[in-house]
């Protein structure tokens, strides 16, 4: 089965948490501690937590033996799907981190400040479980299945390239979800710089081209290499998943501009409702929602790109009233930003990192229980395993915070990240006036 990956909740407008400095969320699958949570988007907390709960569930969750019943349908349906998870970490992504590098475009130190400040954010964390897997797991006989396996050499890891190796070299049973780290960190590397030397209208036009680049090098890999590797490939490679990142940062881009902006809100809900719609149509007539194959590819990853760009957009199209958002987008962003869901949220990235090797390690215990017994037996089985799995990684996900992530993010405070002077002086922002990370 393949992995799903990743990759936070801060940007102008939308419900606001008051209170003192805090986490701030600052990309698709990572947070931070810096700014006043004034500048908080508690609902894209939320959605953080609903992506990972997502990709725990088709990781993890997965229907063992005979769809018995319409709730193991039901949940074999959602489990399959659960990639998708991936896609909003990728959208989420592409918005907050071009949101953030347009806030400090050409002030001084911006570009060392992003870079300086991704490193502090995603090294140590990422790192630390590499020792883990390659150093720590082959010595101590209950982690031993994490280092099994695999003929890549540790270098595609170290180097945040697994995901170009992945689909000729296998890797230790313990990572093979690493790979969506890896296009996130190849992002980080370069979109920056797309940035600096770019104008908006050259950057939305770039991003513009690949969407439509990603599907195309999806579809055109099955004309050069064999039909698996192919497959794989189109799943990893950054050049083929790079359109989801790319529909978030055009959400950033468009809800800049005022007339893009108006336009935007105007048409929101119409819009999630074709591409929701069209989604359910597509889930039909597969009998399910897989990223693989044709449709897959030139369909099924498009299609939940585009819903998870919307998605985004409707937890930020906040800066109206209530009356204005329409009672449905209320309810969905104050939903979101319930307390539990935005602390799940918080510890997303530790607890993306070790969900697998949480499943590797306690799958062998519980795997009779989801295979045996009636539909409603295996139905409460596979869904009280998924909930263990996220408990346990969320327990560990708070270990890790307080003695590893917390200490290398609090050296952010010596490289800020810089802000136009026009991007700074509300407190409650509107859309051309975004606060800075």
């Amino acid at each position: 089965m393949k992995q799903a990956g990743p990759s936070a909740a801060y940007v102008a407008a939308a419900p606001v948490v008051p209170g003192g400095a805090a986490y701030v969320g600052e990309s698709g699958l990572v947070g931070t501690v810096g700014e006043p949570t004034d500048a908080r988007v508690p609902s894209l907390d939320g959605l953080r937590a609903v992506a990972i709960v997502l990709v725990i569930m088709h990781n993890a969750g997965s229907v063992q033996g005979a769809f018995d019943g319409i709730g193991l349908r039901v949940w074999g349906v959602i489990s399959n799907a659960g990639w998708v998870g991936v896609q909003l970490f990728f959208a989420l992504s592409g918005f907050l981190i071009t949101r953030i590098l347009l806030w400090g475009k050409g002030e001084p130190g911006w570009l060392r400040s992003f870079y300086v400040r991704r490193l502090l954010r995603i090294v140590p964390l990422y790192y630390a479980f590499l020792l883990l897997v390659f150093l720590v797991a082959p010595r101590v006989a209950v982690l031993q299945s994490l280092a099994r396996g695999g003929t890549a050499a540790p270098g595609w890891y170290w180097l945040y390239l697994a995901n170009w190796s992945q689909p000729f070299l296998d890797g230790p049973h313990g990572l093979p979800h690493v790979w969506s780290l890896c296009v996130e960190e190849q992002f980080y590397l370069l979109w920056p710089v797309i940035i600096a030397l770019s104008s908006e209208r050259a950057i939305a036009w770039i991003a513009g081209g690949t969407v439509i680049g990603a599907v195309v090098a999806r579809l055109g890999l099955h004309a050069f290499l064999p039909q698996a590797v192919a497959a794989s490939a189109a799943y990893t490679w950054t050049i083929c998943r790079a359109d989801t990142i790319a529909l978030g940062a055009l959400v950033a881009l468009g809800l800049r501009n005022r007339g893009m902006n108006a336009w935007m809100r105007t048409h929101l809900r119409t819009a999630l409702v074709v591409a929701a719609v069209v989604a359910l149509l597509a889930l039909g007539i597969q009998h399910g929602f897989p990223p693989e194959e044709t449709l897959g590819e030139a369909v099924n990853q498009p299609l939940a790109g585009i819903l998870s760009a919307l998605v985004v957009m409707a937890c930020v199209c906040g800066d109206r009233t209530d009356a204005q958002r329409g009672r449905t987008q209320v309810a969905f962003q104050r939903v979101l930003s319930a307390r539990w869901l935005r602390s799940i949220g918080k510890y997303s990235y530790a607890i993306y990192v070790l969900h697998l090797p949480v499943h590797i390690l306690l799958s062998g215990t519980f795997h009779g229980m989801m295979v045996r017994g009636s539909g409603g037996t295996r139905f409460f089985a596979h869904a009280g395993y998924t909930a263990l799995v996220l408990g346990v990684s969320y327990v560990l996900a708070l270990v890790t915070w307080n003695l590893l992530e917390q200490p290398f993010l609090s050296l952010k405070r010596f490289f800020p990240m810089p802000a136009r002077q026009g991007n700074i002086g509300t407190r409650r922002l509107g859309p051309d006036h975004p606060r800075r990370d």
